[in-house]
């Protein structure tokens, strides 16, 4: 969200901006959570020590969504950033760097789990058709903590 001076936001205020659009979509619609995503996308869950590869446009980040922790049994998954930490700077071409700790809980299992996750965004402007400035997820790199 963009101060109100018109001075371009500073990376942390893209950030806050973002995480708080990302997951609340994450744990309302997660099926939703592509739309974040353009075709030129880069996409990598993983959990704990598994090594997944990373799939980059949005069918196969559809796919690879429908395939995680994400999609599972869990009816509802929440996301707490308050134990965790967020870091943004700013990076080449106007793109944003952005680090998010946190806990995820997913519930209506048979049992609720919470794990620790670290995600890594690359964040990339684009111009939407009103004129105004937006980002979108170039770069994801998301892990379930052991």
């Amino acid at each position: 969200m963009p101060p109100k001076s018109g001075k371009k936001p500073s990376a942390m205020q893209v950030a806050q901006s973002f995480i708080k659009t990302y997951y609340k979509t994450v744990s309302e619609t997660k099926k939703d959570t592509y739309r974040f995503y353009h075709e030129n996308s880069h996409f990598l869950h993983s959990a704990g020590q598994d090594q997944q590869g990373s799939v980059t446009g949005l069918d196969a980040i559809k796919a690879a969504i429908a395939q995680s922790d994400l999609a599972g049994d869990a009816q509802k998954v929440n996301v707490d950033l308050d134990p965790g930490s967020m870091d943004a700077q700013n990076s080449a071409n106007e793109t944003v760097l952005l680090t998010v700790t946190g806990v995820i809980t997913f519930q209506g299992e048979a049992v609720d789990r919470s794990r620790m996750f670290v995600q890594n965004f690359c964040l990339a402007p684009q111009m939407q058709q009103s004129g105004k400035k937006s980002y979108y997820v170039l770069n994801d790199a998301f892990r379930l903590l052991p």
